[in-house]
C-alpha cells in the first residue's frame, strides 16, 4: 500500500469514527439541554401560576382560566400532599391531529383552601425538530469538515511527496554501467534535500568503485595473457624434452593449471566485452542445426562414456535471434557440463521448442541449487545440474 493512500486511510477511519460517535452524543447532549430548558419553563409556569391564583374565586374563574391557558390542566386532588413530578408523555393533540410527545409537570396546589391537582404541559414537537435540526446541521458541518480535510491532504501530500517519487523514478531508471551521474531534484522540504543528498554521494561512490573494478578486470586480463602464453609455450617447449617421470608428473599439474588460469583468464576478457556490449549484432540462428554442430564436437567425450544422445524437436526446425559466438558459448557450456557430470552409459536428453531449449543428464541433483548461476560455479561447489533449462528468445 502506498504511503499517501495509507495516510488518507487512516484519516478517514478517524474521521469516520468521530462522525459515528460523536452524532448520537451530540444529539443526546442537546435532547438533554432541552429537556432541562423546558423543565426551568415548566417551573416557572407553575410560578405564574400561583400568582394568578390568588385571583380565581370560583370554579367559572377556573374554566376561563383553562380555556385561555391550554396547558394548565387542574383537576380536584382527593389527597392533600402530593410530590411534584417531572416526566415525558406521548398523547393526542388535536392541533397536530397525531400523537406527540408532552413534557408534563405534575404538582399539587390549594386555591381557595381546595386541594388541585396541577398538570402543566408542554409540546416537544418543536423542541424534537429544533434538535434534529442543530444535529444535522452539525454532522453536515462535520461531513464537510471531514471531506475538506481528505481533499486539501490529498493536494498537500502530491506537492510535498512529489520529490519523493521523482527521486525513487530517476533511481529506478538509473544505469551504473551506462549514465555518468544521477540528477535529483532540490526539494523545499530538509528530509528530501538530505535524501537526494545522500544517494547522490552513494551513486557516486558505487560508479568509482564500478569504473575501478571494471578497470581492474580489463587490465587484469589483458596483462596476465602474455605472461599466460609464455607460460604455456615453455611448458609445451619442456614437456618435449627428455623428463623423469617424476619431472613429467609435476609439469603436466603445472601445465593442468596454467591452462586452468588461461580459462579463467578468457572468461574474464568474455565478461568485460560483455559488459562493454562488444556483442550487439543479432542474426536469426538455426537452433537445432548449432546443437547438432556442438555436439559433433564433443563426440570423443560421448563415446568415452558411453552415452546415448537423444532429440526432440516436436516443432521442427528452431529459429533463434541472438548473437552467435554468445549462443555457441554457452550452448557448449551446457554441453560440456551436461557431458561431463553425466554417469556412464546413461542418456543425454535434449528437447527444443520455440520458446524453450532444455538439455538434461541423468547426473545427481544439485546440492546448492542457489549458486548455479554464479560466475565460475565448478565442481567443489556444486554437482551439474540434473537438467539445464534455457530459454530463448525468438522472432
Amino acid at each position: 500500500m502506498k504511503l499517501l493512500r495509507r495516510t488518507i486511510q487512516n484519516y478517514v477511519l478517524y474521521s469516520a469514527l468521530l462522525f459515528v460517535l460523536c452524532t448520537p452524543i451530540f444529539y443526546v447532549a442537546i435532547q438533554r439541554l432541552f429537556v432541562h430548558e423546558m423543565d426551568s419553563v415548566l417551573l416557572s409556569h407553575k410560578k405564574d401560576f400561583i400568582k394568578s391564583s390568588e385571583h380565581l374565586k370560583t370554579e367559572d374563574d377556573l374554566a376561563l382560566y383553562h380555556m385561555m391557558n391550554k396547558e394548565f390542566i387542574l383537576t380536584p386532588n382527593p389527597s392533600p400532599s402530593i410530590r411534584d413530578s417531572l416526566f415525558t408523555v406521548e398523547s393526542y393533540d388535536s392541533l397536530h391531529g397525531a400523537i406527540i410527545p408532552f413534557r408534563t409537570y405534575v404538582s399539587g396546589v390549594s386555591i381557595q383552601n381546595k386541594p388541585y391537582l396541577l398538570t402543566i404541559r408542554e409540546s416537544m414537537v418543536s423542541s424534537g425538530d429544533l434538535v434534529t435540526a442543530i444535529v444535522a446541521i452539525q454532522a453536515g458541518l462535520l461531513l464537510v469538515l471531514f471531506l475538506g480535510l481528505v481533499f486539501i491532504n490529498r493536494k498537500l501530500t502530491r506537492v510535498i511527496w512529489d520529490p519523493f517519487y521523482t527521486i525513487l523514478d530517476r533511481l529506478k531508471r538509473f544505469q551504473i554501467d551506462k549514465d555518468a551521474s544521477i540528477d535529483l531534484p532540490l526539494s523545499s522540504t530538509a528530509e528530501f534535500r538530505d535524501l537526494s543528498s545522500a544517494i547522490t554521494q552513494l551513486v557516486s561512490n558505487n560508479k568509482n568503485a564500478y569504473q575501478s573494478q571494471k578497470e581492474f578486470t580489463e587490465n587484469a586480463s589483458h596483462e596476465i595473457q602474455t605472461p599466460l602464453a609464455l607460460l604455456n609455450g615453455k611448458l609445451d617447449l619442456l614437456i618435449q624434452t627428455d623428463l623423469t617421470e617424476q619431472q613429467a608428473e609435476l609439469i603436466g599439474s603445472i601445465h593442468s593449471s596454467a591452462l586452468r588460469i588461461s580459462r579463467l583468464n578468457r572468461n574474464l576478457l568474455l565478461l568485460t566485452k560483455i559488459e562493454n556490449n562488444q556483442f550487439q549484432t543479432l542474426e536469426e540462428i538455426d537452433g537445432d542445426g548449432t546443437l547438432t554442430q556442438l555436439i559433433n564436437q564433443f563426440e570423443e567425450s560421448i563415446r568415452a562414456k558411453n552415452l546415448v544422445i537423444k532429440y526432440f524437436f516436436p516443432e521442427g526446425k528452431i529459429l533463434i535471434k541472438s548473437n552467435k559466438a554468445l549462443l555457441e558459448i554457452l550452448l557448449s557450456n551446457l554441453i560440456s557440463n551436461a557431458i561431463r557430470y553425466a554417469p556412464p552409459n546413461s542418456c543425454i536428453t535434449i528437447e527444443g521448442t520455440k520458446t524453450t531449449c532444455k538439455i538434461m543428464n541423468q547426473g545427481d541433483p544439485l546440492k546448492r541449487p542457489e549458486v548455479i548461476f554464479e560466475r565460475f560455479t565448478g565442481k567443489t561447489q556444486t554437482p551439474m545440474e540434473q537438467g539445464s533449462d534455457l530459454r530463448l528468445q525468438k522472432k
